[in-house]
């Protein structure tokens, strides 16, 4: 059975297999193409205990809507060392999905953590990506049903986390 991650306070538990993901450390970081970015530090965690961990690249950005200001956080799963701790997350729990499917519910979890979160004075979107490429090179299949962009760019998951507190803006 597919992982289902849900949010619960600020952490995202799927309750079949017990794997909790708490909030991440984000941190200012260089993305690897250069311009300023954050890294987004996760833990997994099993019945307390700590299973795994993952680093990914990401940018913050605010957009303004219809007169209100929300803020886009774009996470990257492309770097063979993000897909090695996603695997080796899936060894070690003895998951036995097909390979994306197991990227997208850990890419869902992702994004989970973060729709509890009742201290938002901003509306945020939180979107994990990943690429044609990047699939291809660690040999996970697409599935045919899966939309992609002209660039190769795939939507694993989305959340959008409403703000406390409305508040129109200047554009």
């Amino acid at each position: 059975m597919p992982m289902d991650f849900k949010p619960l306070g600020s952490s995202a538990i799927d309750a079949s297999s017990g794997v909790s993901i708490p909030q991440p450390r984000m941190l200012p970081a260089t993305l690897p193409e250069g311009g300023t970015g954050i890294e987004f530090q996760y833990a997994f965690r099993r019945n307390g205990d700590r299973v795994g961990g993952l680093g990914i690249f990401g940018i913050e950005t605010a957009l303004v809507i219809n007169g209100h200001r929300e803020w886009l956080y774009k996470l990257e799963i492309t770097h063979h060392s993000a897909f090695d701790s996603i695997f080796r997350l899936k060894r070690k729990i003895g998951n036995t999905d097909d390979d994306f499917i197991f990227l997208s519910a850990i890419a869902e979890g992702l994004v989970a953590v973060f729709v509890g979160s009742a201290d938002s004075t901003e509306p945020q979107r939180n979107v994990v990506v990943t690429s044609l490429n990047a699939l291809s090179q660690h040999g996970v299949a697409l599935p045919q049903h899966i939309p992609y962009s002209a660039n190769g760019e795939i939507v694993l998951a989305e959340a959008c986390v409403p703000d406390s507190q409305s508040q129109a803006v200047d554009p």
